[in-house]
């Protein structure tokens, strides 16, 4: 994660997080950071859309186990963790197949099409890799996320349009 994302309302990585006990969260950019977690034994693949990337499927990681890396920030935040993290470099490339759609425009825009928050692209990666049933479960958790920071956004500018003095 770059370390301007850990305090963005929108940061759907820390979701991920508390819904999977295996993550490891690893802070990019922090000058004061401890060194980064190593990462578990397995298979380490890193889920990024470059041009060299492989369309990610199970059978990448057949009879083995999977450690999927996900850069989590904006496009060239994340596009600079990719290079920049040492066990990135020794990770296999993967990206996600074409024609992956999007709900995250209601909390950020992106330049870039075909973007995706953090949680929706970890949510598909492990859907190929695990089943649909896991994918499930974390797009309806993004829904409820997604539709709760749209409330509370909404209604913040609301009543601090009804009350610009703050009550006084």
């Amino acid at each position: 994660m770059h370390h301007l994302e850990r305090f963005k309302s929108s940061n759907t990585g820390r979701l991920v997080a508390r819904m999977i006990p295996e993550t490891i969260v690893r802070v990019h950019g922090d000058p004061s950071r401890e060194p980064a977690a190593p990462l578990p034994e397995g298979r380490v693949l890193l889920l990024f859309p470059d041009a060299e990337a492989r369309v990610l499927s199970a059978d990448l990681v057949e009879g083995g186990r999977a450690v999927l890396m996900v850069p989590d920030g904006t496009w060239g935040q994340a596009r600079r963790i990719s290079r920049r993290d040492p066990d990135a470099e020794k990770a296999l490339p993967v990206k996600l197949p074409e024609g992956q759609t999007t709900r995250f425009g209601a909390l950020r825009r992106s330049e870039r099409e075909g973007t995706m928050s953090t949680m929706e692209a970890i949510a598909r990666a492990l859907g190929i890799l695990e089943g649909p049933e896991v994918e499930a479960q974390m797009m309806q958790a993004f829904e409820t996320f997604l539709e709760r920071t749209v409330y509370v956004r909404s209604n913040a500018a609301r009543v601090a349009m009804e009350n610009p003095r703050g009550g006084r």
